[in-house]
């Protein structure tokens, strides 16, 4: 079973040891107590997978608690000079601090400073932080959250609709030793590295290069593609650059479009890393990157026009 699989299988629990070694912070001794139980071959295949599970999340709780006691203090001092352990040591009694133990002391969650400021109002106020999303209060001084908790209080239950955004981000700390060497690996069998990725791609790009990529397909013009093509044009060559905003524009003529491109060659041809292209599901697009690309047959004939820009 793939990784993610095995989380269905939580429900089957830790062996009574495992258990107090976790709760009790004791991470290596619950590891190698994991690590001996799945080396048995006569398992419950349920409970296999409910151990590699609890391993990977116990290798990861080190790292969510970062903080000892005087650490998560001196953090809050930072932004309230008069905060008190007293009022701290509350928060944590009351749950508003979350913690376990790591080899038998109190650690505390490391967004715990975050989670704070955003759902108590007083606090983000002391220390003064605006959390990012939140809005101001109403005219009776009362916050969205605050609100929502009298209502609760006062009615038993409410509801409301709302939309919620995320987006995922591999850590670069992951995503880079693993390009580099799936890059590496390509390198030794003699291929040539081409990366086909549409969206925003120019903060990845350095790696990338640094990595040992030596092609991008397609290079939308979301990117940066002039400063792409000065810091890398010696290293990198792309597919694409073409796609501006502008050609979305509405009531397009294929005369507009050729204006468009146009303009947008004189700006990416410079230096020669970039082929231009245009996809053919916006109208009069693909026709006119191959007939301006076309007029310019011999552009590459001149001397000038294969110098990098800088």
């Amino acid at each position: 079973m793939e990784l993610n699989g095995n989380f269905r299988a939580l429900h089957a629990g830790l062996p009574e040891d495992i258990r107090r070694m976790k709760e009790h912070g004791d991470f290596e001794g619950a590891l190698a107590a994991i690590e001996r139980r799945l080396a048995c071959g006569n398992m419950p295949a349920e409970m296999r997978y409910a151990l590699t599970a609890q391993a990977e999340m116990i290798r990861r709780l080190p790292g969510n608690f970062p903080y000892r006691r005087d650490e998560a203090l001196e953090l809050v001092r930072a932004h309230i000079a008069d905060f008190g352990a007293d009022e701290f040591d509350e928060m944590v009694r009351d749950g508003r601090v979350e913690w376990i133990y790591v080899n038998g002391e109190p650690r505390y969650f490391g967004r715990f400073f975050e989670t704070l400021c955003k759902v108590d109002a007083r606090f983000a106020a002391r220390a003064g932080i605006v959390p990012a999303g939140t809005e101001s209060p109403d005219e009776n001084g009362e916050s969205r959250l605050d609100r929502a908790a009298r209502l609760m209080r006062e009615k038993g239950s409410m509801a409301v609709r709302f939309r919620c955004r995320a987006s995922l981000r591999v850590k670069d700390e992951l995503f880079r030793p693993g390009m580099s060497k799936m890059f590496k690996k390509a390198k030794e069998l003699g291929l040539i590295l081409q990366l086909h990725s549409c969206g925003r791609w120019e903060k990845i790009i350095p790696a990338a290069v640094d990595a040992g990529l030596e092609h991008w397909t397609s290079s939308q013009a979301v990117n940066d593609i002039p400063n792409i093509i000065k810091k890398f044009g010696d290293r990198l060559t792309m597919i694409g650059g073409c796609d501006v905003p502008e050609i979305q524009l509405p009531g397009m003529t294929l005369e507009r479009m050729r204006e468009i491109v146009s303009k947008r060659l004189d700006i990416i041809l410079p230096g020669g890393c970039i082929i231009p292209f245009g996809n053919s599901s916006t109208p009069f697009f693909r026709a006119a990157v191959e007939e301006e690309v076309a007029k310019r047959a011999d552009y590459y004939q001149k001397p000038e026009n294969r110098v990098l820009p800088h």
